[in-house]
């Protein structure tokens, strides 16, 4: 078998498949790219076993064959090669790459030894403008859990409901909703491991609808050229609705720029230990303070913010408060409290499409 094919065109999507590939298996097998050459078109697979992805390229053939090619080698020799057409030869062992400056042979192995996981037959399935899914994940996927103890908080979970679709992560700390209003079902919940739903995310940066397919084991993501398939976590998602503040009563609104800034100043000053920074309102004035007792060091800065609420102080993990900001777009934030023991939360203001929305909680510190 014989064929020609564009090196960079090639070597773009070998790139974005071998993400999925990992770098020690139990199956040596998926140390390679598959390549499926059918109906005048190359789908170039990776695979760790849990996540499959496939790229897809037109191909001027009308022959039909599998092969397993080593991953490593086949992307370090077109990395290293200008764009040209290469001439890929293939017998039952062996690969020959012909280029204007030489040849170059790889094994190859069965293209049947390659575990692909089976089409989902029946599948909820809904379509997301892969900018608006991007973002979704972007918005919630620093907030999963890290530590395995707890292995389905360490995904997204996607949660269909009848008025809107939740993109939603939570470390136990802090808990992100993202909401698209304009997707909805009754009542479906899938977790998306944190590195299918990275991949997802990286796929997703255009306005082309993403298709989504789930099952109860398993997602699929449909983009224009390239396709996922992820086993999904299972478990019992906690009821995150429940632990969401239905009465803030004091409310900040502040520029998150003039505030993320201040907090990262302030929170050179923490103790390395707790990462406590502390919130003093009174009026219209924000007092931001932190203290290292250890180096005998401490710092104080204030903002003028619109504040509704009696005089108030609560502390934050300032690694944690940061990051939320820092995953927000809007010029200003609203913050809601009620006591320096409860939740607050963090909704933007502006920099959200008309169908969406975010909820950010935080959980405070003793003071």
């Amino acid at each position: 078998m014989q064929f020609i094919i564009s090196s960079s065109e090639l070597l773009q999507n070998l790139q974005a498949v071998k993400p999925v590939i990992q770098t020690k298996n139990t199956n040596p097998i998926l140390d390679n790219f598959l390549f499926d050459i059918s109906d005048g078109r190359l789908d170039v697979y990776g695979s760790s076993g849990d996540i499959t992805m496939r790229a897809r390229m037109p191909l001027d053939i009308e022959e039909e064959a599998r092969y397993a090619v080593p991953a490593d080698k086949l992307t370090d020799i077109l990395r290293n090669l200008p764009e040209q057409p290469l001439t890929f030869s293939f017998d039952d062992n062996h690969l020959r790459i012909t280029a204007e400056y030489g040849k170059y042979t790889l094994p190859t192995f069965p293209g049947k030894d390659f575990p692909l996981p089976q089409p989902l037959e029946e599948a909820f399935e809904r379509e997301i403008p892969g900018a608006q899914l991007a973002d979704a994940v972007d918005k919630t996927a620093f907030a999963v859990f890290k530590d395995e103890s707890r292995p389905i908080l360490g995904g997204i979970l996607f949660h269909f409901k009848p008025s809107a679709a939740n993109f939603v992560s939570t470390d136990t700390r802090r808990l992100v909703v993202f909401s698209v209003k304009t997707l909805e079902g009754d009542d479906q919940q899938y977790v998306v491991p944190p590195k299918a739903a990275q991949i997802v995310k990286n796929l997703s940066g255009d306005e082309d609808p993403v298709r989504m397919r789930f099952s109860d084991r398993s997602a699929e993501f449909h983009f224009k050229n390239y396709s996922l398939t992820t086993t999904l976590l299972i478990g019992k998602y906690p009821d995150y609705e429940l632990v969401i503040p239905k009465d803030n009563p004091y409310s900040m609104i502040v520029n998150r720029e003039l505030f993320l800034q201040a907090l990262k100043r302030i929170s050179i000053f923490a103790s390395k230990h707790t990462h406590l920074v502390k919130l003093h309102l009174s009026g219209s004035s924000l007092t931001l303070y932190a203290r290292n007792e250890e180096m005998s060091s401490d710092a104080e800065e204030h903002m003028t913010v619109n504040y509704e609420g009696d005089d108030f102080t609560i502390g934050f993990h300032a690694k944690s408060l940061i990051e939320m900001l820092s995953h927000l777009d809007s010029e200003e934030v609203k913050m809601t409290f009620s006591s320096p023991r409860h939740a607050s939360l963090i909704y933007p203001l502006d920099g959200l499409d008309e169908n969406e929305e975010i909820i950010m909680l935080l959980m405070p510190l003793s003071l």
